[in-house]
């Protein structure tokens, strides 16, 4: 049985990327249950052009929800998300973000593996947009992972997340639904 995984896009005039970003979703090994679209009041084609394709496209179809509102800015339409998921287990992409396919299935397997001590689960990045930029995001804050684990817990969280290097982004995270809310 696979978790109820609701993906959450914040998008503003990004209509060009963001049907790669929605489709890199909707390919995971783990099938999502919903990917909610915020957008934040896209002046491009994506008010228009994204309603229609969920009309159009049949894997968007009952599994792609699009919500607009004013520009409030990306913390206000991920939090809007938030509030509108219906899953277990919230996932966040960027408009401008393409996940592997088998990311949500190695982030739960990360997840089963440290379940008594886990509840939040990130991924590295590679950048792409950059052409002169080769290295992955942990590698570039310098982040270490023990030398040949596919997967690994953060011995101090805070601590990384306070630091000035730390390699958190919001758009490779998994955390539970009730956490996320609690959390506000």
């Amino acid at each position: 049985m696979y978790p109820k995984i609701s993906v959450i896009i914040p998008a503003y005039n990004r209509f060009g990327t963001l049907a790669y970003a929605i489709e890199s979703a909707l390919v995971q090994t783990i099938p999502i249950h919903e990917l909610i679209i915020i957008d934040d009041g896209s002046q491009d084609e994506t008010p228009v052009m994204v309603p229609r394709m969920i009309e159009e496209e049949p894997r968007w179809r009952g599994r792609v929800r699009y919500f607009r509102q004013e520009n409030r800015g990306q913390s206000a339409a991920l939090n809007k998300g938030i509030e509108l998921v219906s899953g277990e287990w919230i996932a966040f992409n960027a408009n401008d973000d393409m996940w592997l396919p088998w990311k949500l299935e190695w982030q739960f397997r990360a997840l089963e593996k440290f379940k008594d001590t886990c509840e939040l689960c990130f991924t590295d990045a590679w950048f792409m947009n950059n052409p002169h930029m080769k290295d992955s995001l942990f590698k570039f804050k310098l982040f270490k992972m023990r030398q040949g684990a596919l997967f690994g817990m953060v011995e101090d969280p805070a601590r990384l997340i306070a630091s000035n290097r730390h390699p958190v982004w919001v758009q490779t995270c998994v955390a539970p639904t009730n956490k996320i809310r609690k959390i506000g």
